[in-house]
């Protein structure tokens, strides 16, 4: 696969985890921080660990 930038110049992030983020919200059927502590972090005691969920009627503030 070629360089989208040459090295240095530029970057750019990949919408993969987005979309998988979103195909595993609707397959378990909860939020995807929901999922994480349910299948991942849970599992492996891991209770300091975990996503924090955007709450869009809060953030961003008002100006």
């Amino acid at each position: 696969m070629p360089l989208l930038y040459a090295p240095g110049t530029s970057w750019g992030y990949s919408l993969a985890t987005d979309v998988l983020g979103t195909l595993i919200e609707r397959i378990q059927g909860t939020p995807l921080d929901e999922a994480v502590r349910l299948w991942v972090t849970g599992p492996l005691g891991m209770a300091d660990t975990g996503l924090l969920r955007a709450i869009r009627s809060v953030w961003p503030p008002p100006m």
